[in-house]
């Protein structure tokens, strides 16, 4: 037939950004994927999805119904980016841990100021 198979999530096709790409986005990996699909069913219900441990939500995000900060928004679920010092009891939780990287060996050359060191290695993917 010359087709070819894709895969893609319900979330993909909402135009929602799904949330092992946020995880991406949000330079993490997620720890106990066993709580995706509730995660999804919520994502894809259009409830408010909490995300601790973040101050802004990347810009490629798209859609869906991800809220920064605390469970004060009625969230029943949480994406928690690194430590929660909050209390989550009764919430469900995506933990999120992020990526540790390191970077040794870098020099200077006579005309590179610390500022371009900054930016080259913040451009490290």
């Amino acid at each position: 037939m010359g087709a070819e198979a894709v895969i893609t999530t319900a979330a993909e096709y909402m135009g929602v950004t799904n949330i092992e790409e946020l995880a991406r986005l949000l330079h993490c990996d997620i720890a106990n994927t066993e709580e995706l699909p509730n995660f999804y069913s919520a994502l894809l219900s259009n409830k408010p999805i909490c995300i601790i441990g973040i101050n802004e939500l990347p810009k490629k995000v798209r859609g869906g119904s991800y809220v920064i900060g605390g469970v004060n928004a009625g969230c029943k679920h949480a994406i928690v980016v690194g430590d929660s010092h909050q209390s989550l009891k009764g919430i469900r939780v995506l933990q999120c841990v992020p990526y540790k990287v390191v970077i040794g060996g870098v020099g200077l050359m006579n005309e590179a100021g610390i500022d371009e060191v900054i930016k080259a290695i913040s451009c490290v993917r």
